[in-house]
């Protein structure tokens, strides 16, 4: 279910060219790859690591998206 859940919420994101983008999409690579290694041995450690994966995912673009929202004019 934590695949789904990270597979479509990666699918709402608008792709950009800076490094954190980079990074946030490294992080997603990785999460899908520990997703299907999870499914495929049925362990606890790679379902584990993609658990801490996607909530580092979620911290990370919640903290870009509002330094992105701050920096954006509000109009009145």
């Amino acid at each position: 279910m934590i695949a789904f859940l990270g597979i479509a919420t990666c699918g709402l994101g608008a792709p950009a060219k800076d490094k954190a983008s980079k990074f946030l999409a490294t992080l997603g690579i990785l999460a899908f790859a520990l997703a299907v290694l999870a499914l495929a041995t049925g362990s606890l450690p790679p379902l584990s690591l993609l658990v801490v994966d996607i909530v580092l995912l979620w911290a990370l673009s919640t903290a870009r998206h509002t330094v992105q929202a701050s920096r954006k004019a509000i109009a009145t």
